[in-house]
């Protein structure tokens, strides 16, 4: 992920099962579709996983953390992860 983005633009983005660090929904919605692989057009399916219960800013002063099968966990603001790893598709292999 790019270290070099005014994080102050930038949020966490989420459908509840996706989550992308970037400036706007349609954005996170691109890299979401990036990550998993779809190309344009998306089709009905595909745009029914992107959207799934539709994207929102997770707050940026809530915790947000991860738990790896091995127990490893980690917790940051969400704000502390968007500072951290900058614009990108964010995922549990980002750490």
């Amino acid at each position: 992920m790019s270290r070099k983005s005014n994080v102050w633009l930038l949020d966490l983005w989420t459908n509840d099962y996706d989550y992308a660090i970037a400036m706007t929904e349609e954005e996170a919605v691109n890299m979401a579709a990036k990550y998993h692989g779809y190309e344009k057009p998306w089709t009905n399916l595909e745009k029914s996983k992107l959207q799934r219960k539709g994207w929102y800013v997770y707050p940026s002063d809530k915790n947000f953390g991860f738990a790896l099968d091995d127990n490893t966990e980690w917790k940051k603001t969400a704000l502390e992860w968007v500072t951290e790893f900058g614009r990108g598709y964010f995922s549990y292999e980002t750490p």
